[in-house]
């Protein structure tokens, strides 16, 4: 299956709560993207994999979920804490802003956590969960997840 962005298979409560998140989002002129949203247990298997596998176990993984391929040094790197997400449950979305075409994951300066945090405003206010709310926060006080978003 791959990544999916299809907002059809989200469970109807979280899909439109989402759309009218983004919706505010567009009418305010912050600019994002949607990474992800329904994950299918193949693909968190994959996910969950990294970091805890070999190498060569980790991409097997994502050959069979239909993901391209790792580096070595990304398959050391943990992307999540669980086996199963509210993904799976097409209960979550990874959102990311966006500036100038690019995101800025790299959180390390007051106006990128000021986009983060704008990001986050809009999408909470219409009763999501924010992953940078999540404790193992930064220096910047945004936790580990901060591209994701649940009920």
């Amino acid at each position: 299956m791959g990544i999916c962005k299809d907002f059809n298979k989200l469970k109807p409560e979280f899909r439109e709560k989402l759309q009218k998140a983004l919706k505010e989002l567009d009418e305010k002129g912050i600019s994002y993207a949607v990474l992800e949203t329904y994950r299918d247990q193949k693909v968190q298997d994959a996910y969950y994999a990294q970091g805890r596998a070999s190498f060569e176990e980790i991409n097997k993984l994502r050959e069979i979920a239909g993901l391209p391929p790792i580096t070595y040094a990304d398959s050391r790197l943990r992307i999540t804490k669980a086996r199963h997400s509210k993904h799976t449950d097409g209960l979550a979305a990874d959102i990311v802003p966006v500036i100038s075409g690019r995101i800025p994951w790299l959180i390390r300066d007051a106006s990128t956590v000021a986009l983060w945090l704008s990001l986050a405003e809009v999408i909470k206010k219409h009763g999501m969960t924010w992953g940078g709310d999540w404790d193992q926060k930064n220096e910047w006080g945004i936790g580990w997840d901060p591209a994701h978003y649940e009920i």
